[in-house]
């Protein structure tokens, strides 16, 4: 945005010519929080967000605050001194580097939000999809071949007496 502003100077005893002076000011652009990992967390390891994702500020501003909130009502995130981090709750933050997630025992996924602040605003939430370890499908078998199996009429029966089922990694 271009604005000027007009100045004169006296020593006291006369005064100068007025002078232009044009002045640019520039608008803040927000900095934004990029993967610079894949989003996949190694089970059973914690990782500081700073090892996933980067602060970026195209300004060149500082980021002076983070804001960090998770869905996962377990153990997912806690900070850099052991606290874990209640889910569904904003938790504020200098540094990227005291949050940390976790994987967890076995597939899972978690959503993270986060929000920056360059000293002069915040940024828009972002949000974020994580997963921990690999989901596989799981497998059926037929116990007994379901066309040949008879019911009779007003009965009742499990299911399991007809298939049995597999999943690895037990999710």
């Amino acid at each position: 945005v271009g604005d000027f502003i007009k100045v004169a100077v006296s020593d006291g005893f006369l005064w100068s010519e007025w002078t232009t002076l044009d002045m640019t000011t520039s608008v803040n652009t927000p900095a934004t929080l990029d993967l610079i990992n894949n989003s996949q967390l190694e089970l059973n390891e914690w990782t500081t967000l700073s090892s996933v994702f980067q602060i970026n500020d195209i300004d060149g501003d500082t980021v002076q605050g983070i804001r960090f909130e998770h869905s996962d009502n377990g153990t997912f995130a806690k900070d850099s001194t052991g606290n874990i981090l209640a889910a569904s709750t904003t938790h504020e933050f200098s540094s990227l580097n005291d949050i940390l997630i976790g994987g967890h025992s076995n597939y899972a996924e978690n959503t993270i939000r986060v929000q920056l602040y360059d000293g002069f605003e915040w940024n828009n939430w972002q949000e974020f999809d994580l997963t921990s370890g690999t989901n596989v499908a799981p497998e059926i078998t037929a116990i007994v071949e379901l066309d040949s199996a008879t019911i009779r009429e007003n009965t009742e029966r499990a299911l399991s007496e007809y298939i049995s089922y597999y999943d690895d990694p037990n999710d």
